[in-house]
């Protein structure tokens, strides 16, 4: 995941970023909105109204509703990235849904610690806000940036004056990223009992932002990432069918299914609008909201994060969240890549 991410940030160019920035915050701004309330309406109501919601609480059901509604707005920069990779794909319609997926792969972590707060207030009879988390959490999200662009000029330093075994370089490159980030976190908090919280991904996806746009390396830097990301892929994308969580999806597919039609429902009207508020291609309206259905780590990384706070009802919501994605992991890459060929940029590398 840290080698696509460093594909991810070299996919990026500043230029089409400021050029296409209002379709991204517009698209932000109404796939948040409108799937986060629908999806909370839909479990506030089955929570009332249908067997499928088990005996919890009103503040229990609305908890539920808050933090599925969050989770639901997260999407799969991996997967996507994986899929653009693999098509080829480049264009306007290609860079907004990149632009879109990776921005929202940093709001998200700041969205789900508010709806975590929110939930607790609900569910505590004493009101107790926790200022320092979001501090803690803008800290190291703008570290993790921060170290991404220094460590970028390493790359386009090696790049330049030695240039021997990129393709190999840049593998082991990301590999230590993520390894030297996990280990740093964990002995500053053992022997610290400081939270850095560094994350790999965001530390790559500067990395190959910087490369692409602060140096005259980023053909030679694309060139070396394309040139060893087919087994790259091929393991990725064995490894995400291998984590479909068929259990969970047999006991509890009738809330998963009704809840992955509602989370659809929500993407397509966003983008829609979206589109329309853009003056985008039709083709563009049509389509756009295929390309954001696939979800995987980070919707469970926060259902597994959620169960630990709430584990009255951490354990159901976590295997919904987990039927959900497989039913989102299997629909959500055929469906972006027929948005790819149906607006036409695919192969267009």
């Amino acid at each position: 995941m840290s080698f696509i991410a460093l594909t991810a940030g070299g996919t990026l160019y500043l230029g089409f970023l400021r050029e296409r920035g209002r379709a991204i915050l517009l698209n932000i701004t109404l796939l948040t909105v409108l799937v986060f309330s629908m999806v909370l309406a839909f479990v506030v109501l089955m929570g009332r109204y249908s067997h499928w919601i088990p005996d919890l609480t009103p503040a229990q059901t609305t908890a539920l509703a808050v933090l599925l509604g969050v989770i639901s707005v997260a999407r799969s920069p991996s997967s996507a990235i994986a899929i653009i990779s693999e098509s080829r794909a480049s264009g306007p319609f290609t860079s907004t849904v990149l632009g879109v997926t990776v921005a929202m792969d940093v709001l998200i972590i700041i969205f789900f610690t508010l709806a975590l707060t929110m939930s607790k207030i609900m569910l505590s009879t004493t009101i107790a806000v926790d200022y320092h988390a979001f501090l803690a959490l803008s800290l190291a999200v703008a570290g993790s940036l921060l170290l991404g662009v220094g460590l970028g000029r390493v790359i386009s330093l090696y790049i330049e004056k030695v240039r021997h075994d990129l393709p190999l370089f840049l593998l082991f490159f990301a590999f230590g990223i993520f390894k030297v980030s996990l280990w740093l976190n964990l002995f500053m908090e053992g022997l610290f009992a400081v939270s850095l919280n560094l994350e790999p991904l965001l530390i790559c996806m500067s990395a190959g932002f910087s490369v692409q746009n602060f140096s005259d390396m980023g053909r030679f830097f694309m060139d070396g990432l394309e040139r060893i990301s087919l087994p790259i892929y091929v393991l990725f994308f064995s490894l995400a069918g291998a984590s479909l969580d068929l259990d969970a999806l047999h006991i509890a597919w009738p809330l998963a299914l009704s809840l992955a039609v509602v989370r659809g429902l929500g993407i397509l009207a966003a983008t829609w609008l979206a589109g329309v508020l853009n003056r985008d291609p039709a083709s563009h309206r049509r389509s756009a909201w295929m390309a954001y259905l696939t979800q995987a780590g980070v919707a469970i990384g926060l259902a597994q994060l959620a169960e630990r706070h709430f584990p009255e009802i951490g354990v159901y919501l976590t295997t919904v969240v987990l039927a959900v994605i497989t039913i989102n992991q299997v629909v959500g890459p055929i469906t972006f890549k027929a948005s790819l060929n149906i607006v036409g940029e695919a192969d267009k590398r």
